[in-house]
């Protein structure tokens, strides 16, 4: 049994969050900040433990709410790109 490995693929309603962005063009135009409405999933894959679960299903839902909750409401920025470096005090989204 430790050799076989299972996939658990977990997805519920309450799982969702709201995230607003941009993307810039050519590192100086940029695209209106706008948002969309996010349904998370989670997969973890391994052996199964001796309680034949492949993870704790509690501990798992519970981090993902945690995870979506404060993921709600932010903004998705390019941190990588010239244009936001060079306006990161401006920034349409704190």
């Amino acid at each position: 049994m430790a050799s076989e490995r299972y996939v658990v693929r977990v997805t519920k309603d309450h799982l969702v969050f709201c995230s607003g962005h941009f993307i810039s063009y050519a590192g100086h135009q940029c695209e209106r900040l706008h948002g969309h409405n996010y349904r998370a999933t989670v997969e973890v894959e391994g052996p199964l433990d001796e309680n034949f679960y492949v993870f704790d299903f509690i501990a798992l839902k519970q981090r993902t709410k945690e995870i979506t909750d404060e993921l709600d409401t932010t903004c998705c920025s390019p941190q990588q790109t010239r244009s936001s470096r060079s306006r990161s005090n401006r920034a349409a989204c704190g």
